[in-house]
């Protein structure tokens, strides 16, 4: 042990005198250990982040969008023109074994008002009361809306908590009338925060109405926008999906020549569309930091050469002294790993410090990445033993007799 300490308190004071060489060749393995640690800690909170996103959407849950023509990471999930009906609905519903739920929705851009206040841009949705169930929302104040207040197209509403802020910001809004265009609904509840779901909607923006008075007072249409299916058994998802393929195209009488007006989307599909997208980051981030883990090796290798040249008389001496081939074989070692673990270190606590700074900026989950920073450290340990072996070799194979000849 007294011999290693030995060793490493040599490497370190040789390292003072080469300080501008060691700080280059640290640098190198600083970006190495950074790009590997803060590019995995970033995928896996996003990976985090849309499992989350899918959470809350639903448990099992197909998505019947009318005519999908766009990107399903736009919020246009969740919209478009409507081609689906209460019918298809129940059709879905009553036709497949592999059914809990089929639910219509329908939404829509809509100015809510209450007194003097106008907010612009809420989206106004018409859905039955298991939607809420099946979606995760819950009240903070009030109650949900029944079926029996559906059929009877009662003018009620439930709201989100950021128009309950917006309109009610000095009452409470339980009770109290709100204006839908010109169509007066009652506030009998007043959901929980839920944040931006995965297509970037804010749920804490909306307001609903039961599903009835949405199509027949509002929007005075028969079609909706998404019909939320919940399967009964998950492994039975792609034979559902192909299920409702086939029977929404028989009762929309499309063509075999003719596309779909609808689009089933399995949510889980996002997940793997988004896992895909991460491991091309992470692979991008592993060939950055091999480049960097590959100049910064070069790097150690030429100090410790010239190291090596610049300290034959040394060398020469300690062998003189009755120092063996191995202890001059372990120095260099040493001293090419204290410049690699160093810069290992540094980079390591760097991508923590930075991975943090981009958690709190982009609201993303904590995530750190033990796998990502044990390989960035054991790399790092590694690039200093490799590219200290030669230079290593070179000094133990130094002879007294070589240095008293010069």
């Amino acid at each position: 042990m007294s011999t290693l300490l030995l060793n490493l308190v040599i490497g370190l004071k040789t390292l003072a005198i080469f300080k501008v060489r060691a700080i280059l060749a640290i640098t190198g393995v600083i970006l190495g250990t950074l790009s590997v640690v803060l590019v995995n800690n970033v995928t896996g909170s996003l990976k985090e982040k849309t499992a989350r996103e899918l959470a809350s959407l639903g448990k099992d849950i197909l998505v019947v969008r009318s005519d999908f023509t766009q990107s399903i990471r736009t919020s246009a999930i969740l919209s478009g023109t409507a081609t689906l009906t209460l019918e298809d609905a129940r059709a879905i519903q009553d036709t497949s074994p592999f059914v809990n739920e089929a639910i219509p929705y329908g939404n829509i851009p809509f100015p809510v008002r209450y007194g003097k206040t106008t907010v612009a841009g809420t989206v106004v949705a018409g859905t039955k009361r298991a939607f809420f169930d099946l979606r995760g929302y819950t009240i903070s104040t009030g109650r949900f809306f029944s079926e029996e207040e559906d059929n009877s197209l009662e003018r009620i509403a439930v709201i989100g908590s950021k128009v309950a802020q917006s309109l009610f910001p000095d009452e409470a809004p339980l009770g109290k009338f709100i204006l839908l265009e010109r169509i007066p609904c009652k506030i009998i509840g007043i959901l929980e925060p839920k944040g931006a779901d995965i297509s970037g909607l804010d749920q804490d923006n909306l307001v609903f109405i039961p599903l009835r008075t949405y199509m027949r007072r509002l929007t005075n249409t028969i079609k909706v926008n998404i019909i939320y299916v919940q399967a009964s058994n998950k492994n039975k998802m792609a034979q559902l999906k192909g299920d409702i393929d086939a029977l929404l195209r028989q009762r929309h009488k499309l063509q075999a020549s003719e596309k779909n007006d609808f689009t089933v989307i399995d949510l889980k599909d996002i997940l793997r569309f988004e896992s895909e997208a991460m491991k091309a980051v992470e692979t991008l981030g592993l060939i950055a930091a091999a480049i960097s883990f590959t100049i910064s090796a070069m790097g150690i290798l030429s100090i410790m050469v010239l190291m090596v040249n610049e300290r034959k008389v040394e060398i020469g001496i300690r062998r003189a002294l009755g120092a063996r081939k191995r202890d001059i074989l372990f120095q260099f070692l040493s001293e090419s790993s204290v410049i690699s673990l160093t810069g290992g270190i540094a980079g390591f606590i760097l991508g923590g410090i930075i991975s943090l700074i981009v958690f709190h900026l982009a609201k993303l989950p904590f995530y750190i990445s033990i796998k990502a920073m044990s390989f960035a450290i054991a790399a790092s340990s590694v690039i200093g033993i490799l590219s200290g072996l030669y230079p290593a070799s070179r000094a133990a194979r130094i002879r007294p007799v070589d240095v008293l000849r010069k």
